[in-house]
């Protein structure tokens, strides 16, 4: 429901060599959620090539009103 409001949210994933990740949802197509490494700015990969997820986060910020 993030992504329909344009909320991007991030999943912590292993990598093959066992490593922690957070990756962050930017769509999907047909098959499966696009996923990119923030840190790294990677080309879209499809989720699916990492496994399970370990953990979801959805980030946003609330403007405040003076």
């Amino acid at each position: 429901h993030t992504l329909l409001k344009n909320i991007p949210p991030l999943v912590k994933v292993k990598t093959k060599d066992n490593k922690w990740l957070w990756l962050l949802i930017i769509g999907s197509d047909n098959t499966d959620f696009l996923v990119i490494n923030p840190l790294e700015g990677n080309e879209p990969e499809h989720l699916s090539t990492y496994g399970n997820i370990y953990a979801y986060r959805v980030v946003y910020f609330i403007k405040s009103v003076d």
